[in-house]
């Protein structure tokens, strides 16, 4: 159900948004994601079994994430990790993924050129499509605007 009766649905697609919709592809898997089964969209929401996720849903991490949310030393401090990360992982992505850059999206609008990203792609199309049908089918004028 929609909150809200738009005229128009602007979605801005980025050339990270492909990457971001892949479990191979992305750094953090920490979430959902969809997988393709005989072409149709699947939730994978498997991350939520992975000790990780239980970790962090535990009683002593929300209290640690309370604390960092009034803290902003602590903030900077979660960041500063984080952009470490993201940088160590990204790298690592960008050795073992062919036709992309350090970031892993050089080129993202080029022909894929492994299956990883024909794979992201593909993912990415469908999901695009299911959005595009929901606008569509309300009788919304549905945009896409690369960014």
């Amino acid at each position: 159900m929609w909150h809200f009766q738009p005229d128009i649905v602007l979605l801005a697609f980025t050339c990270n948004d492909v990457r971001n919709n892949s479990k191979l592809l992305e750094w953090d898997r920490m979430r959902p994601f969809y997988d393709l089964v005989d072409d149709r969209l699947v939730l994978d929401d498997s991350f939520r079994q992975s000790d990780a996720y239980r970790f962090r849903r535990s009683a002593w991490m929300q209290s640690f994430y309370a604390a960092v949310n009034a803290s902003r030393v602590l903030q900077l401090l979660r960041e500063g990790r984080n952009s470490w990360t993201r940088r160590r992982l990204m790298a690592q992505q960008a050795k073992s993924t062919t036709g992309t850059g350090q970031d892993g999206t050089r080129g993202v609008f080029g022909e894929p050129q492994d299956a990883d990203w024909k794979k992201a792609w593909a993912i990415t199309e469908q999901i695009l499509l299911r959005i595009r049908d929901d606008v569509v089918k309300r009788d919304v004028m549905f945009l896409l605007a690369i960014t």
